[in-house]
């Protein structure tokens, strides 16, 4: 192509439908490497857009305006014809042949029992319609005098449709969660981490009612500017206070998600996907008591007190819950709801602390003090090695030792 001028040159192509790997269709984004469209070319556009392309077909062309050739189509232009046949023609060929059977296939239902109507009012005696799955026999002529006992059904295959994800993936709507996929991306997806504390019960003293810290991530779900975000942590204390305090954890994530789920239908109309995984710590609230315990402030709550870094993920917080009824604090958290969060992200409200920082900030002091990790493997110093606090034998362990020297 290249060998010739523009003007030269008249190039027969595929894409009028739009498809996606056509050439036109390639062309249009500038993404085909022999067919180049400018302001001095002319496209004809000899076909007609088949119902349901319409969309696609229109932002072909308005691609192709854009690089500028001229664009030629339309009734009026006499670009086209229809490259199916008429009824006379069709009727003309049933004729000719005068088959004994006659089955239509391709096209629509009503198109289908219209083409069978037409072969009966040719003569043909054994004809009808079957859809997918559908098998049907007939029996061998020996000549052409030996006229047929029609259609014999051989009974029908259960067809399903295959999907190819990509190239990456083959297999049923089931196998490839198609539904799923879809529900998500219309109705959005919520994840919650809940981070559970029972009552505790030491010397005679306990707490009443489950506390808990929750972290919710949502994606494909409007969040009204952190309005419905911060509803949905209301809710979300308030199912889990209504639960008994000797749960299981399943029945924890059960109570939450469809709480959540009843919300976001009462905020939005959607049915998200709510996925809750719940998890019972233990450590952080024993600490907790034998800290508080030993300076002589102990109190019901104080067991949780240190997890409650921020205002809105407190363990008591400032959220009231009705635990018979948590969806009354569900719908009380609608019109109340100030603060703001990003739509469609993951919240970092909750702070998480590491077992190991709770153990070390609680129990540092009782902890013996030794000096290098040497002396517990045969080394002696040539001197003392002068004893330090544990955190700042953490800190710079090595600062300051003397050489070693080794027994034989």
């Amino acid at each position: 192509m290249d060998a010739y001028a523009p003007k030269d040159l008249l190039v027969v192509t595929t894409g009028s439908q739009g498809e996606p790997r056509a050439a036109l269709n390639l062309a249009s984004y500038g993404g085909s490497h022999t067919l180049k469209l400018s302001k001095e070319d002319v496209l004809l556009y000899s076909a007609k857009v088949i119902p349901g392309n319409e969309t696609r077909v229109m932002k072909m062309m308005n691609r192709l305006t854009d690089l500028g050739p001229k664009i030629i189509m339309g009734k009026d232009s006499g670009l086209h014809t229809s490259r199916h046949a008429y009824r006379e023609e069709l009727e003309e060929v049933l004729r000719i042949v005068k088959p004994q059977h006659f089955l239509p296939v391709h096209g629509e239902l009503l198109f289908l029992k219209e083409h069978e109507s037409l072969g009966r009012s040719t003569g043909i005696r054994h004809t009808t319609v079957i859809k997918n799955g559908e098998m049907l026999g007939v029996s061998h002529l020996r000549n052409r005098r030996v006229l047929s006992n029609g259609f014999v059904s051989l009974g029908k295959e259960d067809l399903q449709l295959m999907y190819s994800d990509g190239d990456k993936a083959f297999g049923t709507s089931t196998d490839l969660c198609i539904d799923e996929r879809l529900r998500i991306a219309s109705d959005g997806i919520i994840f919650v981490s809940m981070e559970i504390f029972r009552p505790q019960k030491e010397h005679g003293l306990a707490q009443t009612g489950l506390k808990g810290k929750f972290n919710i991530t949502t994606r494909c779900l409007w969040l009204d500017n952190g309005r419905l975000l911060d509803a949905l942590y209301k809710a979300a204390h308030a199912a889990l206070s209504s639960c008994p305090v000797n749960c299981p954890l399943s029945h924890m994530e059960r109570m939450v998600a469809e709480i959540l789920r009843k919300m976001v239908w009462k905020y939005s109309e959607k049915r998200p996907d709510v996925i809750a995984v719940a998890m019972e710590n233990t450590t952080a609230s024993f600490s907790e008591h034998l800290d508080a315990k030993s300076s002589g402030n102990f109190e019901p709550s104080s067991a949780t007190s240190h997890l409650s870094r921020s205002p809105a993920m407190s363990l008591e917080g400032s959220y009231k819950t009705h635990p018979n009824n948590p969806e009354v604090d569900a719908e009380e958290a609608l019109p109340e709801a100030t603060r703001t969060a990003p739509d469609d992200a993951t919240t970092l409200k909750p702070e998480y602390l590491q077992d190991s920082d709770i153990v070390m900030n609680r129990f540092h002091k009782q902890r013996p003090v030794y000096g290098g990790w040497e002396q517990h493997l045969g080394l002696d110093h040539t001197t003392i090695t002068p004893k330090r606090s544990y955190l700042d034998n953490n800190q710079n362990r090595h600062s300051f030792e003397k050489p070693v020297r080794i027994y034989n």
